[in-house]
């Protein structure tokens, strides 16, 4: 296996104790293994902190970097996307899973779109069992929709893959005003004149949680609480 990782991928945490490792295995897991797996542990006080010093005495591949405040999910993805070493950087959540082939998937799309700087995924949503409750292929985003009312309902945050050189010059930053780390930086990457391309295949199971935002604006269920 060649030293050099062909996909970052940059995994900021806080208190995702129950689920942390299950993102980290799959990551750990492609058919492609040439990647690196940036954990970013923003202040966690659930006992997360063994758990990924666990994973890099296992993997040379695991980096951990320990916030010593809470700095909340945008800062913590720039402070991985600046110590990935590969070219292209997969964003990723804490209690998500990966597919086998993504690492695969994402390095054909920019091999067969060289132009491409920000590629967003399709994915299922999933329950506390890995039920899948969902399943959203997805749209190419839609600049109008989003400049018209703001809506974003296009753009899956824990899909994206994208140029390190790119997310460095618009990089996700501090939540603020109401708006989340994933929604201001669509704003700030359509304001630098960026496209968001988008490829259907689906390469993530995307936990659906009572507390999560997507559940707020989509709606939870009750039946979808099925807890371990």
């Amino acid at each position: 296996m060649s030293e050099d990782p062909k996909v970052s991928y940059v995994l900021p945490t806080h208190n995702r104790v129950e689920w942390v490792a299950e993102s980290i295995q799959g990551l750990l897991q492609q058919t492609v293994k040439e990647v690196e797996v940036i954990v970013v542990d923003d202040a966690s006080d659930d006992g997360s902190l063994e758990l990924l010093e666990w994973f890099v005495s296992r993997d040379p591949r695991v980096k951990l970097i320990v916030n010593q405040k809470n700095m909340g999910a945008g800062e913590s993805r720039t402070i991985g996307h600046k110590a990935a070493r590969a070219p292209i950087i997969g964003v990723t959540d804490s209690d998500d899973f990966s597919s086998t082939d993504r690492t695969e998937k994402i390095l054909n799309w920019f091999k067969e779109n060289p132009q491409s700087e920000l590629v967003n995924f399709g994915y299922v949503a999933v329950g506390y069992n890995n039920e899948v409750l969902e399943e959203f292929p997805g749209l190419p985003f839609d600049e109008k929709l989003f400049k018209d009312t703001g809506g974003i309902v296009h753009f899956s945050n824990p899909t994206v893959a994208v140029k390190r050189e790119s997310v460095l010059q618009v990089p996700y930053r501090k939540e603020q005003d109401g708006k989340t780390d994933d929604y201001q930086f669509v704003e700030d990457w359509i304001k630098a004149g960026k496209k968001i391309d988008f490829c259907p295949e689906i390469i993530v199971g995307h936990r659906t949680l009572p507390s999560s935002i997507m559940a707020a604006k989509r709606g939870f269920r009750p039946e979808w609480a099925v807890k371990r």
